[in-house]
């Protein structure tokens, strides 16, 4: 992951450097297949859980 992150920004630099503009490809994802409505209310609760759980343990 971090090695692709890499060869995308070095290639974002050449871009810049030659003076073209570099362009990110875009890929449909298609509709979503869960109800995304109450996704952020989600994963609050789900770090919440998680912070609760790291300090009962004494984290």
């Amino acid at each position: 992951m971090a090695s692709a992150l890499l060869r995308l920004f070095i290639r974002a630099l050449e871009a810049c450097r030659v003076g073209g503009r570099y362009r990110q490809k875009t890929y449909a994802m298609g509709a979503p297949r869960v109800n995304l409505d109450k996704a952020l209310a989600l994963a609050a609760k789900l770090e919440d859980d998680e912070i609760a759980r790291k300090l009962s343990l004494g984290k």
